[in-house]
């Protein structure tokens, strides 16, 4: 009894240590969550079409250059601008983890992780694209419309301050 009692006492104790230090809230926690968060929230399909925008003059002028290339040519070289592209979003996301360290906690981005990974959290990321598309006319109407009551409405306040414009 002896005997599995203390390597379960240990196990016990450092599984709640590692527990434990997970979420606490220091600026070294919050970096590797963080960078976890990133990680795990870059939509694979913005590297795709990232890659699409580049790939399709790209692989169009190829063709024309070079009629007899082989599809598995092609396919090499489309892996090699998605992997291009990856290394790019590293290099442009790399100062975001010590970012969101400073204006989250480690609990915040552990849920927002949590939610950005599970199905509502992926649908959210795949719809609001569609939906900003949808609203921004009408958005940009309304804008539009209320300028210049904006504008007279700062006009007016400016006066009332005693400022000259």
């Amino acid at each position: 009894m002896k005997k599995t009692f203390l390597p379960l006492t240990a196990i016990m104790f450092l599984t709640f240590a590692n527990f434990a230090s997970a979420l606490e809230d220091t600026p070294e926690n919050r970096i590797k969550i963080a960078e976890k968060l990133i990680a795990e929230t870059i939509p694979t399909d913005f590297v795709i079409k990232m890659t699409a925008m580049i790939w399709n003059p790209f692989v169009k002028n190829i063709n024309r250059q070079n009629p007899k290339i082989s599809s598995k040519v092609i396919s090499s070289l489309k892996l090699h601008m998605i992997n291009q592209q990856k290394k790019l979003i590293a290099e442009v996301m790399y100062d975001l983890p010590e970012i969101y360290a400073q204006h989250f906690t480690a609990d915040e981005m552990e849920a927002i992780l949590k939610f950005k990974v599970s199905p509502a959290g992926r649908k959210l990321d795949t719809i609001v694209p569609r939906i900003t598309k949808q609203a921004m006319p009408k958005m940009l109407q309304i804008i539009e419309k209320n300028i210049p009551k904006i504008m007279d409405s700062m006009n007016q306040h400016v006066k009332n301050n005693g400022l000259k414009l």
